[in-house]
């Protein structure tokens, strides 16, 4: 339905599961899913380093799952290609140019999978490691894959004609929710409030410090901190609320 995101929050070390659902925009995946993927490529990835006597090469361990359930980059482009998606590598490069070319970006970053996504003609940041879809804007988008890229993160653009959804407003999946503008318009407000006041906590505590030294200072009193005197760290507390 026109207007409403599909997030999903992370469980476990499933965030493969998670970028998938939020590219596709819907609970198309579970991990078990992914997981007979896997097992799939897994055996297709043995065939290929067969012995010259025909016998195909033993192992116990996926080379495409781990067993805490992170997916491998060949899973998740199966996953999707299943939709006719279609990964490129991003270089960063490209990322200068005045039109980005994509409607998606798969992005790994330090053994973490997100997404970003154009959904309704605006940009969303859909970790699943956030509460709720991130609204971004397109002027800081490349500044923002440059700057992911100079981390080490890896980057692949998402083409292909994406799947349509209509949920029902409200609804919810086993994994994530849909969300409506004005609800992730409301938990970023919240959240601007939240790093906002603790801002002002830590330069209030900054200010009883400097304080405190230098009243040290001044009376030549071995060094005291508002641990060592919680009356005066309380006074001078009243003090800041004053002003």
């Amino acid at each position: 339905m026109e207007g409403l995101i599909y997030h999903e929050q992370q469980t476990g070390r499933l965030c493969g599961v998670h970028v998938i659902n939020c590219l596709l925009q819907g609970e198309f995946f579970t991990e078990i899913e992914l997981g007979n993927l896997a097992q799939a490529l897994d055996s297709e990835e043995r065939a290929l380093v067969s012995t010259d006597e025909g016998a195909q090469a033993e192992s116990t361990e996926s080379a495409n799952v781990s067993t805490d359930g992170n997916f491998s980059i060949q899973v998740l482009s199966r996953a999707l290609s299943t939709w006719s998606l279609d990964l490129e590598p991003v270089a960063k490069a490209s990322l200068a140019e005045a039109s980005l070319g994509a409607e998606a970006y798969l992005i790994h970053r330090k053994e973490h999978w997100f997404a970003i996504r154009m959904i309704n003609s605006k940009w969303f940041d859909l970790n699943s490691s956030s509460e709720a879809p991130q609204l971004i804007s397109e002027f800081r988008l490349s500044a923002y894959l440059a700057s992911l890229i100079d981390e080490g993160c890896i980057i692949f653009s998402v083409s292909g004609i994406f799947p349509s959804n209509t949920p029902l407003v409200g609804s919810a999946t086993s994994y994530g929710k849909w969300w409506t503008l004005e609800g992730i318009e409301e938990v970023e407000k919240k959240q601007g409030q939240i790093r906002a006041s603790s801002s002002l906590r830590d330069e209030d505590e900054q200010i009883r410090e400097a304080i405190l030294r230098s009243m040290n200072d001044v009376n030549g009193n071995k060094l005291m901190t508002s641990e060592d005197d919680p009356e005066l760290a309380a006074a001078i507390s009243e003090s800041l609320k004053e002003q």
